[in-house]
């Protein structure tokens, strides 16, 4: 008898751990010219053909997708999502050149290619994709979310959402943040990457001495875990402003924090820039580190975000089109122009033109069509734009035409300018021609088209005193 029931057990355990195996599927994609490591957590009770809702998992700084990701991953799978965790570019099974660099530019890359990726799966409904990010992770998911089409609702937990004032006050004031920042500096020219320890419990020059989780080895020290730091990344980490741009981010937003755990503050700053399309949970007496993976937590976390995701990913459903990988990636560069243009983001917004454009305002100022270079238009704008009190570019009804490496976009702009008391509309359409250089659709040519105007072009004139 104890044979019999030793067998069926054994068979038991077999059949559930086959289950798990066929519910978790290993996948690689691409991120610039990276092939990154994954795994798609299904339902548990998924049926091939079936299409359901996704959700990319990202974590927590230095992390790799066994951590905090795959806790998450497994709850939202639990509760009816498909969930996809990767390794960011340079960790864990991501390998690259330039290794375990916290960039937070570049791991936003690698979460948009996550969500193009993952719309594209026959397991997954592209119109019903979202995004939750842990940690500082949080901050890239809501930059993912302004440039990514596919990503229609957003879940952060224990987000550390930072700004300059915030970085400051963490980082020993101005002058702890300058020699951190000198320190980037000279591990970023260094022939060779500059690493140190992430996490220890011994070691006082890591990155995160004595810090819980990393340093246990029943929590985050697992054997997947590098545990690497690239002192390089002190420049792009503290100069990240993980706050500005939620103000411009349009899509249901839902945020589980605690008073208790990391940078409060930088929370609510965000929550306050988003206003009414945020949603607070607020979890009293949990610190960072238990959000991570303290069972009780993961669950009342993982409960609002399937609860936040399943109210607002079928609202979303009817507005999110489906687009060819190009129609998108085209779709979301002209989407990024007016956001970019109005938070003064010159670099970023220079790297969505090719090198040489052509530029025609002419239906707006007269004159003729100027072909100059990209970063002399980004010198012209930086010399006036700042000068505003507030600009606001709205661009919408973008239609995507790809023929090859070449494509043709159009939208409707209305563009909004504010210096003390003057005040400047202008309303019409954009025409914009692209080539694909690299895998990267770049504008070649920018042309505005005018309908109508309101108010006064005196607004310039201030502009340029101010700026």
């Amino acid at each position: 008898m104890r044979h019999i029931l030793f067998t069926i057990t054994y068979l038991s355990i077999v059949m559930n751990l086959i289950k798990a195996a066929e519910n978790q599927l290993e996948v690689e994609f691409q991120s610039h010219g990276v092939a990154l490591s994954g795994v798609l957590f299904l339902p548990n009770d998924y049926q091939a053909g079936k299409k359901v809702p996704g959700v990319v998992v990202t974590g927590s700084r230095t992390s790799v997708k066994e951590q905090m990701p795959r806790a998450y991953a497994k709850a939202l799978a639990d509760r009816g999502f498909a969930a996809l965790t990767f390794d960011f570019r340079g960790w864990g099974e991501s390998p690259d050149k330039i290794p375990y660099l916290e960039d937070p530019k570049r791991k936003t890359e690698d979460i948009v290619a996550a969500l193009d990726y993952l719309a594209t799966r026959d397991e997954i409904d592209a119109g019903q994709i979202g995004g939750l990010g842990i940690c500082a992770s949080a901050g890239y998911m809501s930059d993912a979310a302004l440039q990514s089409q596919y990503l229609s609702s957003l879940a952060l937990v224990a987000p550390w959402l930072h700004d300059m004032p915030i970085v400051e006050a963490v980082y020993g004031g101005k002058e702890g943040v300058n020699g951190l920042l000198a320190l980037g500096k000279q591990a970023a020219e260094a022939a060779e990457p500059v690493l140190i320890e992430a996490a220890s419990s011994t070691n006082d020059k890591a990155l995160m001495y004595q810090a819980p989780y990393y340093t246990e080895t029943d929590r985050g020290l697992i054997d997947a875990y590098d545990n690497r730091f690239n002192v390089a990344s002190w420049g792009p980490w503290l100069e990240y402003d993980a706050i500005s741009g939620a103000a411009a981010l349009n899509k249901p937003t839902l945020l589980v924090h605690s008073e208790q755990a990391a940078i409060p503050q930088g929370a609510k700053k965000y929550a306050a820039k988003r206003g009414d399309e945020v949603e607070l949970v607020w979890i009293d007496g949990a610190s960072q580190f238990d959000f991570y993976d303290k069972p009780e937590l993961v669950a009342k976390a993982a409960d609002a975000a399937a609860d936040h995701f399943a109210a607002t990913m079928e609202k979303c459903s009817d507005w999110v089109t489906t687009y060819s990988r190009d129609e998108a990636r085209v779709w979301t560069v002209i989407d990024a122009i007016g956001p970019l243009a109005d938070l003064h983001e010159f670099d970023a917004l220079g790297r969505l033109y090719a090198e040489r454009v052509e530029y025609d305002y002419t239906s707006v100022f007269g004159g003729e069509v100027e072909l100059k270079s990209s970063a002399e238009q980004m010198k012209q704008w930086a010399a006036f734009l700042p000068g505003f009190d507030l600009t606001k570019h709205t661009i919408w009804d973008i239609e995507v035409e790809v023929m090859g490496d070449k494509a043709v976009a159009t939208s409707k702009v209305v563009g909004d300018h504010w210096v003390d008391d003057l005040y400047w509309k202008v309303e019409g359409r954009y025409r914009f021609e692209l080539i694909k250089i690299d895998g990267e659709w770049k504008i070649s040519a920018h042309q505005l088209l005018l309908d109508r105007e309101g108010g006064t072009r005196d607004v310039f004139a201030a502009a340029m005193a101010k700026g």
